[in-house]
């Protein structure tokens, strides 16, 4: 019959070996690269959006929406490609995924990989969601000064959300 080692000492094992692993020079990320391309596209999408919002802080009237279609649409257009540039890099694993080498499994869910996005992307998402829906509201009926200074809040809120995230990266 063999013996188990004391508790105590497999504690102690663990620990060393952890320690070791950390000590000898392994770096561990936990962040996607620095990806200059997405602050410059962000920072650029920032004033077009906020340029498009003082031109219809007052309110917008449907009958004059098809001049602003196009502006909405390269705007919601813009922000989906700086969703697909933000989402494309890859997202480390934890420390303990990558102390211990596990990765995503073969048969993994698109749910469970979306998770492994990085932050920045839902607000990005978020942006193009709320110039859809203003679009849409104004393309129906019009869009009131209140309504504008709603979804521009949005925007703002997610805006800073996002350039915050990818402007730390750079270090």
């Amino acid at each position: 019959m063999s013996r188990l080692p004391n508790p105590t000492r497999l504690s102690v094992a663990c620990v060393l070996c952890v320690g070791l692993i950390c000590a000898s020079g392994c770096a561990i990320r936990l962040a996607p690269s620095y990806d200059r391309t997405v602050v410059t596209a962000l920072s650029a999408t920032t004033e077009e959006l906020m340029t498009f919002f003082a031109s219809v802080s007052s309110g917008t009237d449907k009958a004059t929406f098809g001049e602003r279609k196009p502006s909405s649409d390269s705007l919601i257009g813009k922000l989906d490609a700086i969703k697909i540039q933000s989402a494309a890099r890859p997202v480390p694993r934890s420390q303990f995924e990558q102390l211990l080498g596990l990765g995503p499994k073969m048969d993994a869910s698109p749910q469970a990989l979306q998770r492994s996005q990085p932050p920045s992307v839902a607000p990005v998402d978020l942006m193009s969601r709320t110039i859809v829906k203003m679009r849409d509201t104004d393309s129906e009926q019009g869009v009131t000064a209140i309504e504008v200074a709603a979804f521009k809040q949005q925007i703002a809120i997610s805006m800073d959300q996002a350039l915050t995230y990818e402007k730390a990266l750079e270090r």
